[in-house]
C-alpha cells in the first residue's frame, strides 16, 4: 500500500515562512474553503501541503491544476 503513494512538489526553494500540513478524504468542497481562507488571510507566504487519503471525489484533479500547493496522494485508503 505504502509502494502506491505519490507525491507532487511544485513548491521551489526555501521561500515559506511555514508549511502547513491539511489531511483530506473526498472532502472537496471543505479542502477549497480552507485553503481559499489560508490564501486570502496569510500574511506571509506559507507551503500548503494536501495530504490526500483516497480522494474519489475529484481532489486529486483540482489539486493538479493549482500550482501553489505540494500533495501527497493513496490512491487507497490509508
Amino acid at each position: 500500500m505504502i509502494d502506491q503513494i505519490r507525491k507532487v512538489k511544485k513548491s521551489q526553494g526555501n521561500e515559506y515562512k511555514f508549511s502547513i500540513l491539511l489531511p483530506t478524504w473526498n472532502n472537496l468542497e471543505f479542502l477549497k474553503l480552507c485553503i481559499g481562507s489560508i490564501r486570502k488571510n496569510s500574511h506571509y507566504p506559507v507551503q500548503i501541503i494536501v495530504i490526500v487519503n483516497e480522494g474519489k471525489d475529484g481532489t486529486t484533479s483540482w489539486l493538479e491544476s493549482q500550482e501553489d500547493i505540494d500533495c501527497v496522494y493513496s490512491p487507497s485508503n490509508i
